[in-house]
């Protein structure tokens, strides 16, 4: 199978390796590796001070890699939980693509060295189709000497909307101080100044920028509590890892009902 999937439950047959004539546990077995699945739980799920203790509660697996088990040793069922713990790829950070023009004192430089040399005189000429001209070879020339480029930035580099350029620029001279004083290029007293004024200005540019968010959805609640919940930082996604469990023969998909259960887990796992 191309997909990794997991097969659980109580299989009512031993497959514990001390215990080689067990119903069914060859077929098992076989049907199971023919199919690319390996039994994860290898310890004791059902004890018996009587008889011999098996092993009829198995989680079969088919991923390449080698997931961790347990057995929970509880006496809330004669049966030992059974736990298996997987590695889920991190879901990948959510990135913003922003434009800028690239601008520099040499792109400036020969900008008005372009524009000191190009003939404009036809623009003292009124007529229409000359100032379209200008507009155009002007605004060509324009992007010519200071490109749009595009790059990505991180969800909470987006979400700091108060972080100007130049703060951003100071935030780098903050850290370039600090590695100075490290090396003693510079004194620390220079790098804490630096700091807590660049903390004052970063507050005083926040505030701003939320007064300004505030002013612009006067006429719209809805944005308001938007920008309310954007501070308080409640809108993250609260979406399950976990989005269906199988319950004996119920299947659940309500996301209420999910986190009952793991509550309910996790309550009789404390009490063990």
């Amino acid at each position: 199978m191309k997909n990794v999937s997991t097969i659980a439950g109580d299989f009512n047959i031993d497959i514990s390796l001390n215990n080689e004539k067990s119903y069914c546990s060859k077929d098992l077995s076989d049907m199971m590796r023919a199919n690319g699945y390996y039994n994860v739980i290898t310890n004791v799920t059902r004890p018996n001070n009587v008889k011999q203790s098996t092993t009829i509660d198995h989680i079969w697996h088919n991923s390449k890699e080698s997931p961790k088990s347990y057995t929970l040793q509880t006496d809330i069922s004669d049966h030992f939980p059974c736990i298996i713990l997987q590695e889920t790829p991190r879901p990948s950070p959510v990135q913003k693509v922003i434009s800028y023009r690239s601008v520099s004192n040499n792109r400036k430089a020969s900008f008005l060295l372009h524009i000191r040399n190009t003939d404009f005189s036809y623009v003292n000429k009124k007529h229409l189709s000359l100032d379209i001209k200008f507009m155009q070879e002007f605004y060509t020339s324009y992007d010519n000497y200071f490109p749009i480029r595009h790059k990505k930035i991180s969800e909470k580099r987006a979400k700091n909307g108060w972080l100007t350029k130049a703060l951003l620029t100071s935030i780098r001279e903050k850290h370039r101080l600090l590695k100075n004083a490290g090396m003693g290029i510079s004194t620390r007293q220079t790098y804490l100044a630096y700091s807590t004024l660049l903390k004052k200005l970063i507050r005083k540019s926040k505030a701003l920028f939320f007064e300004d968010k505030f002013k612009q959805s006067q006429a719209d609640p809805r944005s308001t509590w938007g920008t309310i919940n954007g501070i308080l930082n409640r809108n993250k996604s609260k979406s399950s890892c976990i989005n269906k469990l199988q319950i004996n023969n119920e299947t659940i998909t309500d996301e209420q009902d999910i986190d009952s259960q793991r509550i309910k887990c996790i309550f009789h796992h404390n009490r063990s």
